[in-house]
């Protein structure tokens, strides 16, 4: 795991607990709080784990774009919903990875 990826990392570590609540929010009106709260972490998050080197990254990055892009359209917020519990899966993945 190259410095990049382990910012991008440690930050989505930190908002762990919110991406959690996006992907279980009742109502657009609740996911759309959320959006504006962590929307610009995210965004810094998928930027370093773009041009990191880390494990999942494939995995994580393509979520992590589909949150971003549903930030900006929030077309689809399903798709948001289900990019950030993927997103949640697998940054319990990582943990139990870098723990071990």
């Amino acid at each position: 795991m190259d410095a990049d990826f382990k910012i991008g990392y440690e930050l989505l570590k930190k908002f762990k607990e919110q991406i959690e609540s996006m992907a279980n929010a009742q109502n657009e009106t609740e996911l759309m709080e959320l959006v504006e709260e962590i929307k610009e972490p995210i965004r810094n998050a998928t930027y370093r784990i773009k041009f990191g080197n880390g494990p999942l990254k494939e995995e994580l990055f393509s979520n992590l774009a589909i949150m971003v892009r549903e930030f900006r359209e929030f077309s689809n917020p399903e798709e948001l919903k289900n990019a950030a519990r993927k997103v949640v899966e697998i940054l319990d993945n990582l943990e139990a990875q870098v723990s071990a």
